[in-house]
């Protein structure tokens, strides 16, 4: 039974699609609970003996959150997975006529570390920092100015053994064409590409002055990601065109698109992006579960929002867990640019083998 709890990898969240470790049957959940099938078919509750898995989800907010683990005294393994919280949207550019009004770019999405630990190798009380979503950047004034850049999201930690790092910020409008904010690194992580360090997605920019970028949809071949928030729309100097935001991306598993995020704020109407879908789905490292009614997944990142002849479009915020908020459009002189959209709070998520 030791070498079935020794698995890297998570038990499925159906027992239609167990997960079979050679040799050793296969584990599985059932509503709430684990379930060990052996190789003859005979399965065993594991809440029930000795042997048994318990999770615990400790979520983020608009601050930093703190929590103690302490560490049980039957406890043989852990796995700790931690999600950075995603950065904040760029607000968009106020100009005069004449000029570029371009939106502000999308808040990058948090990375993702995952890894394992012996009972001997943690200690007795370890404290859990979830990070705070970065803020988005702050609507700009009637009067010509460049956007606000958005805040960087926070990283998530358990104690100084797992730290995931948070996506940044994205950039406010300019009269350039501007990049999205970047998603946590795992160069920046520990363990440094351990187990599982994974790449936050990048925001996405603003191209040719006025159009709101989609964030990446393609940006990894493996792994699964948090979203990164859309660019906001902009006006072209004629005045004659306003600009649809970017779209934000959603969460990704092995290349596959796993929900969409939304709808982008649309074009010429200064429509708001709407916010990035919460708890997507992930199979591959079961960063999802469920404790009563909530449940527990990464996010989409938010929409940009759309510019028009009034005030431009504010971003939507990123989807739980780990997502970007979606860049602000801009706006003609005696309007409101678009504010950026918050970025979503981070996530750890402990699974106990006893």
């Amino acid at each position: 039974m030791s070498k079935v709890l020794k698995s890297l990898l998570f038990p499925t969240q159906s027992n239609a699609s167990v997960e079979t470790i050679a040799g050793y049957g296969a584990l599985f959940a059932s509503g709430s609970s684990f379930f060990y099938k052996n190789a003859a078919g005979t399965t065993y509750d594991l809440g029930a003996s000795n042997g048994k898995i318990i999770t615990r989800y400790y979520t983020g907010s608009t601050t930093t959150q703190i929590h103690s683990y302490f560490r049980p005294s039957t406890l043989k393994y852990v796995k700790v997975i931690c999600v950075g919280a995603g950065g904040g949207g760029g607000s968009g550019r106020v100009a005069n006529s004449g000029a570029s009004r371009a939106g502000g770019s999308g808040g990058g999405g948090g990375a993702i570390v995952m890894t394992q630990f012996k009972k001997s190798e943690i200690p007795a009380v370890t404290t859990i920092t979830v990070g705070a979503g970065g803020a988005g950047g702050a609507a700009t004034g009637s009067t010509a100015t460049v956007g606000r850049p958005g805040f960087d999201g926070g990283n998530t930690s358990f104690g100084s053994l797992v730290v995931a790092e948070g996506g940044k910020g994205g950039l406010g409008g300019t009269s350039t064409t501007i990049v999205g904010g970047v998603g946590g690194n795992p160069s920046n992580c520990t363990p440094a590409y351990g187990l599982y360090s994974l790449p936050g997605i990048i925001g996405g920019g603003t191209s040719n002055i006025a159009v709101g970028v989609n964030a990446p949809l393609d940006a990894f071949v493996q792994g699964n990601a948090c979203g990164g928030g859309g660019g906001g729309g902009g006006i072209y100097t004629t005045n004659t065109a306003y600009t649809v935001g970017g779209s934000g991306s959603s969460a990704y598993q092995f290349n596959t698109l796993i929900s969409n995020p939304g709808t982008p704020g649309s074009a010429s109407s200064g429509a708001n992006g709407s916010n990035g879908a919460n708890n997507l789905t992930l199979s591959l490292l079961q960063l999802t579960g469920s404790v009563g009614l909530a449940t527990y997944g990464l996010g989409g990142g938010g929409h940009g929002g759309g510019s028009g002849p009034a005030n431009g479009g504010a971003g939507g915020q990123g989807g739980n867990y780990g997502a970007g908020g979606g860049g602000g459009a801009g706006a003609i002189t005696g309007n409101l640019s678009g504010a950026g959209g918050s970025g979503s709070a981070g996530l750890c998520i402990i699974m106990q083998y006893f």
